[in-house]
């Protein structure tokens, strides 16, 4: 019988411990002096900013970063090394090797000797660019939700509102403190079938048709709306959400016709 453990490498020792790991983990594993220079480099920064470890050695962090970030970040630095301060989720611009930047989450402890004096830092950075690009995205989207001139809403299952943008809130005649109080059925999609609208949304994935939308002072609006239902991994409905876009022109037209 061949002995399975043979070709398997221990350890041998605690260094080499956690050199392994390190070289495992997505982030980057960095050690710097009380300057700021670092003196070492886990491979991933490779991966991450296009450059060897060997590379860094000897550099700051700072000069990986356009001259404007680094001026933001060194008093935030030096500050933390005065104090002894932990760093926690930094988020700072580097260059990479190529040129495009790169988000990082930077987190790091400092190292004390036996004096009490902090003689550098230890910590580990993350890539954030996708999620920060993903975060510039949602919010360039809810600017535009926010200025729309439609009425757009998003509710859940029961039809118990969660969200209206400005235009929606004008139009029912509602402050956002209150936009929660109010359900779908109270001022809109009344005068559908009850197997439209939402039911159909639900099951279909969307629904398209023309109802109206209940002002305040109990005049209708006509709409143009679509619902939408957006689902989870598994199928299910997290939640709803509406466009409706105001008609009255196009239907006094008509009865002029």
């Amino acid at each position: 019988m061949v002995d399975s453990t043979q070709n398997i490498i221990k350890p041998s020792s605690e260094e080499e411990r956690f050199r392994i790991l390190v070289e495992q983990v997505s982030d980057w594993i960095w050690e710097v002096d009380q300057y700021g220079i670092y003196t070492y480099a886990s491979p991933k920064i490779y991966d991450i900013l296009g450059y060897l470890p060997s590379e860094v050695i000897g550099k700051t962090p700072f000069d990986l970063m356009e001259p404007e970030e680094a001026n933001r970040i060194a008093p935030i630095f030096e500050y933390h090394v005065a104090n002894k301060l932990p760093i926690s989720s930094l988020e700072n611009i580097n260059l990479h090797r190529d040129g495009h930047e790169v988000v990082l989450e930077t987190s790091g402890s400092p190292i004390i000797d036996d004096n009490g004096n902090c003689v550098g830092y230890r910590g580990m950075d993350r890539d954030i660019t996708l999620r920060k690009q993903n975060e510039r995205k949602q919010q360039q989207l809810l600017e535009i939700i926010e200025a729309s001139p439609d009425f757009i809403a998003t509710f859940d299952v029961n039809g118990k509102s969660l969200y209206y943008n400005p235009a929606a809130r004008k139009m029912l005649g509602i402050n956002e403190e209150d936009h929660n109080s109010h359900t779908v059925t109270d001022r809109w999609l009344t005068n559908l079938p009850k197997t439209e609208g939402i039911p159909t949304a639900i099951k279909m994935g969307h629904w398209k048709g023309e109802t109206s939308i209940s002002k305040e002072d109990g005049s209708e609006i006509p709409v143009s709306q679509i619902i939408v239902a957006h689902k989870s991994e598994n199928g299910t409905v997290e939640f709803l959400s509406t466009i409706a876009h105001d008609i009255t022109e196009r239907k006094e037209l008509e009865k002029v016709v």
